[in-house]
């Protein structure tokens, strides 16, 4: 039941090496054809020099495509911008958990590649949520550690997604790790792929039986997921310094 989704993509590469970028760029564009998007038009600007010995170039790219294949392409390429055209996308439950597990698994992946984990920090305001559109989400993560540091963790987690915790239970796998199952509600289907995201659970669990998303959550969804790729990127290149 994945509906298509019809946006502008806009994908940018910088480079201190100007013969580096237009070839990227080609080679991102085959790649997402080759993924099985189709790419209604495409167009990659010229080269220009940035301050300080930057080049950089952008793949402007009109897409088709659904909602699986569009939130693997822009946590893979991160793009700059995304504006959707058109798009109304139902999901039934099974189709909406899978989709949150190549989130996390492909967030996995990235981290485990860069040998980084994100900092999680206490949320400045508590968030209100718009109890009209709580969607419920159970999430099953493995940790290790204190129980009560990790419990907190994971509500400073939740807070910052603007959700918060219904139930929370742990459960010891062995003597040093366990499974944290955290039943929540979140505002809208932006918070859910944030968390996904973040926190790289190993399952999902959802009494919906169908989730909706309009072009704004669309768009949002994949800012949200190209802007965490990009931190991950971010962070490895820091620690490289």
């Amino acid at each position: 039941m994945i509906s298509i989704i019809h946006a502008l993509v806009y994908i940018e590469v910088q480079s201190n090496e100007e013969s580096m970028v237009r070839p990227a760029l080609e080679k991102a564009l085959n790649d997402i054809t080759n993924a099985g998007i189709e790419v209604l038009n495409n167009n990659i600007e010229d080269v220009i020099e940035e301050e300080g010995d930057i080049y950089s170039s952008v793949l402007e790219i009109e897409i088709k495509t659904d909602l699986k294949k569009y939130v693997k392409m822009v946590m893979i390429y991160s793009p700059t911008s995304i504006h959707v055209l058109e798009g109304k996308v139902v999901l039934e439950k099974k189709e909406f958990l899978e989709i949150l597990g190549d989130v996390s698994n492909i967030t996995r992946k990235l981290m485990k590649d860069f040998d980084v984990m994100f900092q999680v920090l206490p949320a400045k305001t508590k968030k209100i949520i718009d109890e009209e559109r709580e969607i419920p989400v159970t999430i099953f993560c493995e940790v290790k550690g204190d129980e009560e540091k990790i419990k907190k963790q994971a509500e400073f987690v939740f807070a910052d997604s603007r959700a918060y915790i219904d139930k929370m239970k742990m459960r010891k796998t062995d003597k040093d790790n366990a499974i944290l199952a955290v039943e929540g509600y979140f505002p809208d289907t932006e918070s859910i792929f944030e968390i996904a995201a973040r926190i790289t659970p190993i399952a999902f669990a959802t009494d919906i039986d169908e989730i909706e998303l309009s072009m704004r959550d669309i768009q949002f969804i994949g800012m949200s997921l190209s802007s965490l790729t990009s931190e991950i990127a971010i962070k490895k290149i820091s620690m490289s310094f």
